[in-house]
């Protein structure tokens, strides 16, 4: 008899859904910026990149605002909960250096 599916913590459907577009935003940018190099073999197709040239596929990539912002908001939101409740505790403990 099959088990009965799991639906996933409300927290991680959000971190997943804001993580996801964020993640296709950094390669699409960080695309556009390898398509600039001359040095390098291949480009990829402009409709992969994001950005449309240099500059703005840096400001993309590299901007204050959105982006990697909400990759941090969401690494917090995801790993918060779980430190408060000490399940980090043994992991940090073994991967120390000291």
């Amino acid at each position: 008899m099959p088990r009965p599916r799991r639906t996933p913590a409300l927290v991680i459907r959000i971190t997943h859904r804001i993580g996801a577009p964020s993640m296709l935003a950094m390669i699409g940018s960080g695309w556009q910026i390898y398509n600039a190099s001359p040095i390098l073999p291949f480009t990829f197709p402009p409709w992969m990149t994001l950005g449309g040239w240099l500059a703005r596929g840096i400001a993309w990539h590299l901007r204050e605002g959105l982006e990697r912002d909400r990759l941090l908001v969401r690494r917090a939101a995801f790993d918060g909960p779980a430190a408060c409740r000490g399940r980090f505790a043994g992991e940090i403990r073994r991967f120390s250096l000291f």
